[in-house]
């Protein structure tokens, strides 16, 4: 809440059958501002959805078409959706290196 007791922002949460985030809404009545962030079942975000004044201002999907051995992504890529189709943004690589126990 801020000072004025007026409702600073909420979030919900909503849970994919194994216990991991499927969606996160997060809304700030006051600003007008509201974000939807959709995740897999893995636990990577799939979506990113902006709102403010009800009207759509952004719209962001991820995949992720490489995954090591262990399931961790190696490569995703990002997407703005731009009158209906696909506008890559950006690719990410990651590397990983693993140690044994001793």
């Amino acid at each position: 809440y801020h000072s004025d007791d007026t409702l600073g922002y909420t979030e919900k949460f909503i849970y994919h059958p194994n216990g991991t985030i499927k969606e996160i809404v997060y809304d700030e009545p006051k600003r007008k501002f509201f974000t939807t962030t959709r995740f897999n079942e893995q636990g990577e975000v799939i979506e990113i959805i902006n709102k403010r004044d009800n009207k759509q201002r952004s719209h962001i999907i991820y995949k992720y078409p490489e995954h090591d051995e262990y399931g961790n992504w190696t490569r995703r890529e990002k997407y703005k959706i731009k009158e209906g189709k696909e506008v890559l943004l950006d690719i990410e690589i990651r590397e990983f290196e693993y140690y044994q126990e001793l």
